[in-house]
């Protein structure tokens, strides 16, 4: 197989120009809530439908990446929302469907959740050999009541990637098969997708070893996961959810760790949804044989759910240095301006600590080295602390080797208000933004990440900055 030169595949995937290039049933376009940019497509009620058709690569033929993020009407009694499908089909040169990469089910609570918005991450499996395009399908399904059957869609990514998603029973919909456990129960209710999740009680443990000796040696992969706990319980600050890889060698002994999340019990008690993680490896080292994945509740009284978890080859490590900002000496190499690094023991998006851009306007960013001819992908988790805060501009600008800008690789405008346009405020914390990145250009050699805000009613905060190569 050859290089990828396609980042984001799906044409206008952010609505901005209205459905172009999307074909639709029951859906328009709404600009009271956008996620990103002005525009949503808004799934009308009763079931609605929208698909989009995108060419292959096939020297590249590598599965998809997908992601997405959702949000249903303003809550009133009864909100109630159809179950929500996404499908990605195999079409070959005669336009026939020849398989499905993925069919994945997002249930009437999930789609009903108006707390927080949700966003989704999911891997396709390997497209087959004669596959010349893939067709993206979202469906929503009808309810009883249809008064308040909306669903909001934004922000679609579908990229290729290094991997199929290398975990087994990802979604739970088998139990606690595959998995290593303690203190851990399958759970049919509160579910992110799929029909089931994981109660990871107190103390608990969920681990398993994915064999990596038959891919490239020192490969990064990316770990996803989604994550929620209950409002009513009262995490006493200081207990955490622990992600980690651990590196395994053939005698299964450990010889180090590849990452290391930590999410705080209070944060995710108070997301009032799913929350959906993305983070990277470092290179497995030499003699790596197995990668573990493991999920550890620090806390000796309250459980996490736990569901779809993904690891997935991808071809870099974070190339963001200090990306969570723990560094408490100093936020080097963050360039900032009105921006500072904050210490809080109850409520970052990971660790202890977060940047925090102030209500009178700022910006922060930093410079990483990086390939030619290749697309990245960009994610962090964003707090907007209250309405009008002014509207945050996030952007990468391709330098060469004089650091002169040679073009801009990718721009995300999350709005001033993301929250409801009717003045019902969103109640949970913090969301996940993903976006991938232009093709960069023959000249480039660097890349510029940078955040900046206008000024607005109250600070801003970003955490967790991750960029990296997919394939």
């Amino acid at each position: 197989m050859g290089r990828c030169y396609d980042g984001n595949l799906l044409e206008n995937s952010s609505f901005e120009t209205g459905l172009t290039g999307w074909t639709v049933n029951n859906v328009t376009i709404s600009g009271d809530r956008p996620f990103e940019g002005v525009a949503t497509a808004r799934m009308g009620q009763t079931t609605a439908s929208m698909f989009q058709d995108v060419l292959l690569d096939r020297i590249c033929r590598k599965p998809l990446f997908l992601s997405f993020e959702m949000l249903p009407l303003p809550w009133q009694e009864p909100n109630a929302v159809g179950k929500l499908v996404a499908e990605v089909f195999w079409i070959d040169d005669k336009e026939n469907i020849i398989g499905t990469g993925l069919r994945t089910l997002i249930p009437e609570e999930r789609t009903s959740c108006g707390d927080n918005r949700l966003t989704f991450v999911e891997i396709t499996d390997m497209p087959p050999e004669n596959a010349v395009k893939a067709r993206l399908q979202f469906s929503k399904g009808t309810t009883e009541i249809n008064t308040t059957n909306i669903l909001d869609i934004d922000n679609i990514i579908l990229a290729p990637i290094g991997s199929i998603n290398l975990v087994k029973n990802s979604g739970f919909q088998l139990g606690l098969n595959n998995w290593s456990f303690s203190n851990a129960s399958v759970q049919f209710t509160n579910i992110y997708e799929g029909t089931a999740s994981i109660n990871l009680e107190p103390n608990g443990t969920l681990t398993q070893n994915i064999v990596i000796n038959n891919l490239p040696y020192n490969s990064n992969f990316l770990l996803s996961f989604a994550i929620d706990a209950l409002r009513a319980d009262d995490f006493p600050g200081e207990t955490f959810l622990r992600a980690q890889v651990i590196w395994l060698n053939k005698l299964d002994s450990p010889i180090g760790t590849g990452l290391e999340l930590l999410i705080d019990g209070d944060k995710i008690q108070y997301q009032r949804n799913y929350a959906t993680y993305v983070d990277v490896t470092t290179r497995a080292p030499k003699g790596a044989v197995t990668a573990q994945v493991k999920l550890t509740n620090t806390d000796p009284n309250f459980g996490f759910n736990i569901d779809k978890v993904i690891f997935a080859r991808v071809g870099s490590g974070n190339l963001i240095e200090n990306s969570g900002f723990e560094n408490a000496l100093s936020i080097s190499p963050w360039i900032v301006q009105g921006t500072t690094a904050v210490e809080t023991t109850t409520w970052a998006y990971e660790g202890r600590r977060i940047a925090r851009i102030s209500n009178l306007g700022g910006s922060i960013s930093q410079t990483v080295t990086m390939e030619k001819n290749y697309w990245y992908l960009l994610s962090f988790g964003y707090h907007n602390s209250n309405e009008n805060t002014g509207n945050m501009l996030v952007e990468v600008y391709w330098l060469d080797s004089n650091d002169q800008e040679v073009g801009v690789g990718l721009s995300i405008i999350a709005p001033s208000i993301i929250r409801y346009g009717n003045g019902i405020s969103i109640e949970g914390d913090w969301i996940t933004y993903l976006g991938v990145t232009d093709l960069a250009p023959e000249n480039a050699v660097k890349a510029r990440i940078q955040f900046s805000r206008l000024s607005g009613n109250a600070s801003i905060n970003i955490d967790k900055v991750v960029f990296v190569r997919l394939v």
